[in-house]
């Protein structure tokens, strides 16, 4: 399944996993958009620049690579 990117240039907010993780800091892989890899990236950036922020990780069903840890994470 692959997004139309025109979708995504509306000024809308989406949340899927609503407001409220939003504003506790929280980032979850989109469930409708499920892009392991890039989902990891894009943590990985947030988190460099944003130290609050809490990834949730996906599932192990969704497709992500096994070992992945935020590198906020304790080893």
């Amino acid at each position: 399944m692959h997004a139309d990117p025109s979708r995504f240039d509306t000024g809308e907010l989406y949340s899927p996993h609503g407001l409220n993780e939003l504003e506790q800091g929280l980032l979850r892989m989109n469930p409708n958009f499920p892009q392991p890899v890039l989902f990891r990236k894009k943590a990985q950036s947030y988190q460099a620049r944003w130290d609050w922020l809490r990834v949730i990780e996906p599932k192990p069903d969704c497709g992500l690579q096994e070992g992945f840890k935020s590198p906020r994470q304790p080893a």
